[in-house]
């Protein structure tokens, strides 16, 4: 029993784990039913219609990962202060990682709202999804500020280990979300009928619910979210300069990745609408098993990082090690599941049957790589970026997308034409293989064990 805890934790290290984890996933759960709810309605109007909201998904994909980059980088100083019980640092990180998410999502609104057709030209040569697709990517720019707000206080609130707040908000937000979506769409309730421009018209409106509900219950509840403009922008220039010089390599491999998964979904649009349709279906339903791994990958984060402000690396080292035994595990499980479930998961978007047959092809084929795909979550995002190495996990994931991904991508899938099944199965095996081989030996090296405070 000893030998088993060594490796896969003691109960009170897997009741804290779960303590935070939980709230996570719920919250991504609810996250993720955003995509589910816009693509099963809209879907009733048809592959292009789906289609469509594909091609404005790969794009709000590329803002997320900015803001993910930057919030990430921010919970570096979150999880370590946190640890070093450092208040003041933890208002000074809040206050630049506020700053600059309003920065960089109103840059996207301005770009998503007044230039839709130049964004969906990157995605399709198809002029009727496009068409489609212009008025739902407007609508869902005005939801980007909302957004990136949101990401960074819910950063904290789980980096402090009030995770429970951030779920309340999603709750609130999903609630909002479906309602509005139901109304507008399809004109219930006494609403306009406005088909896919009422999808986005709602899911902006719940993206601000969210935030406002985050913080009104930050400010009950007295949490670090909730702080006076004095407390979040009173740093020094010697802090502002090293916030930026170990958050700006995170922001930057986000940015690489994003564009570069920008750079995939391109290729993918231009194989086929009924391809593209069918991988925006299949990746509705892959998110909801990604939320697992993005909720493990926090609870990592927050207790490696605590653990290293603490000063206690062996610590951090051995509980990081537990993480990563349980990651294949949860791989598996979630994979056989979703293999098992294939034919009535894919029912549920009542696309034609050679679009159905793509959905369950691709649900097949990348739960067989479950086993390995979500290690690197763990390993880049949830250890070494908590332990303060920020460099290591962008250099895997360059790798990963640009030295192996979008060359395959070009060369099976545009110019050899191969099977798109197999092209985006490759793909994705390739990349979680040449991370995770060279990332298991950087984390024994113990070399990301790097305290920021």
């Amino acid at each position: 029993m000893c030998r088993l805890q060594t490796y896969f934790g003691t109960p009170s290290f897997l009741c804290r784990a779960l303590s935070i984890a939980l709230p996570v996933m719920g919250q991504e759960l609810l996250t993720s039913s955003f995509s589910l709810v816009d693509t099963l309605m809209i879907g009733q109007l048809g592959p292009n219609a789906l289609a469509a909201v594909g091609y404005g998904a790969a794009w709000n994909n590329l803002i997320n990962v900015l803001i993910f980059g930057l919030t990430s980088g921010a919970a570096i100083f979150f999880a370590q202060y946190w640890g070093a019980e450092d208040r003041q640092g933890i208002h000074h990180a809040y206050g630049l990682a506020l700053a600059a998410a309003t920065l960089i999502s109103l840059t996207a609104t301005l770009i998503t709202c007044f230039q839709p057709g130049l964004v969906l030209a990157l995605f399709t040569s198809d002029a009727s999804s496009a068409a489609e697709a212009a008025p739902y990517l407007q609508f869902v720019g005005l939801t980007y500020p909302a957004m990136a707000l949101s990401m960074v206080v819910g950063t904290l609130l789980r980096s402090t280990e009030r995770a429970y707040i951030p779920l309340i908000g999603s709750l609130a937000g999903v609630a909002a979300n479906i309602f509005l979506n139901y109304s507008l769409i399809f004109g219930h309730f006494g609403f306009p009928r406005l088909g896919i421009a009422g999808a986005a018209i709602g899911s902006a409106i719940s993206g601000w619910v969210n935030l406002a509900l985050m913080l009104l219950l930050g400010l009950l509840f007295r949490t670090l979210a909730v702080a006076r403009v004095r407390a979040l922008f009173s740093f020094s220039t010697p802090f502002a300069l090293r916030y930026f010089r170990l958050s700006a390599p995170v922001l930057i491999n986000e940015a690489l990745w994003g564009i570069g998964t920008t750079i995939l979904n391109m290729i993918y649009g231009h194989i086929g609408t009924r391809e593209f349709a069918a991988l925006t279906a299949f990746r509705t339903l892959d998110s909801f098993a990604v939320t697992a791994f993005i909720a493990l990958s926090h609870a990592t984060a927050a207790i490696v990082g605590k653990r290293v402000g603490a000063g206690e690396l062996e610590e951090a080292y051995q509980e990081g090690r537990t993480f990563l035994c349980w990651t294949p595990i949860l791989g598996g499980v979630l994979g056989i599941l979703l293999i098992l479930f294939r034919h009535p998961l894919a029912a549920v978007y009542a696309q034609p049957p050679q679009v159905n047959d793509l959905i369950v092809g691709l649900l097949v084929v990348i739960s067989l790589t479950y086993l390995v795909r979500y290690l690197p979550f763990i390993l880049i995002m949830g250890i070494f970026r908590a332990g303060g190495d920020v460099k290591s996990g962008a250099i895997l994931d360059g790798i990963g997308i640009w030295v192996c991904g979008i060359p395959l991508a070009l060369i099976a899938g545009l110019w050899l034409k191969l099977p798109f099944l197999w092209v985006y199965g490759s793909i994705t095996l390739l990349d979680a293989l040449v991370k995770t081989l060279p990332g298991l030996w950087y984390f024994f090296s113990r070399k990301w064990i790097r305290p920021v405070v």
